[in-house]
């Protein structure tokens, strides 16, 4: 279950996003920049997070796209989900259809290991705790460069 181009580009556009905090909404161009996302294919995912209820579009002079709920209610998977990127559990990497202990391909010992635990992480790690660890690596550098300027 390796992410794919769109996997990708949902989750930096909504890490970007995130990043905000919900103090003012990123236009589409701000967030494509930002995250070297081509526009084209940016504004397709948008459009798919808004549909899922994880995005608000604002139009207007301070228009633009916001968390649509509180980012420590908006999960990795949630994301992956909205943008029809969450295969189907037991999906053989091997392209046997379904792999599982009665037909295992040569890598189900290890993949299955490796998908499980991805979809552990993707329903634990939230953009809460993504944008709080942004919050705290802002301030670290502050701290740093303040501690560097008084000597």
């Amino acid at each position: 279950m390796f992410t794919s181009a769109t996997a990708e580009y949902a989750l930096r556009a909504m890490a970007r996003i995130g990043q905000e905090r919900g103090r003012r909404a990123l236009r589409s161009r701000e967030i494509s920049a930002d995250t070297g996302v081509p526009a084209p294919y940016l504004s397709k995912i948008l459009r798919k997070l808004v549909q899922a209820g994880l995005l608000k579009a604002q139009k207007g002079h301070h228009g633009g796209f916001r968390p649509a709920r509180p980012l420590h209610k908006i999960r990795i998977i949630d994301v992956l989900k909205a943008v029809d990127e969450w295969p189907p559990p037991g999906q053989c990497v091997f392209g046997w259809g379904e792999c599982d202990l009665d037909n295992p391909c040569p890598l189900h010992p290890v993949w299955s290991l490796y998908e499980t635990t991805f979809r552990e992480w993707a329903r634990s790690v939230t953009f809460g705790y993504l944008s709080d660890w942004d919050e705290e690596l802002r301030r670290k550098r502050q701290a740093k460069r303040t501690a560097g300027r008084r000597r």
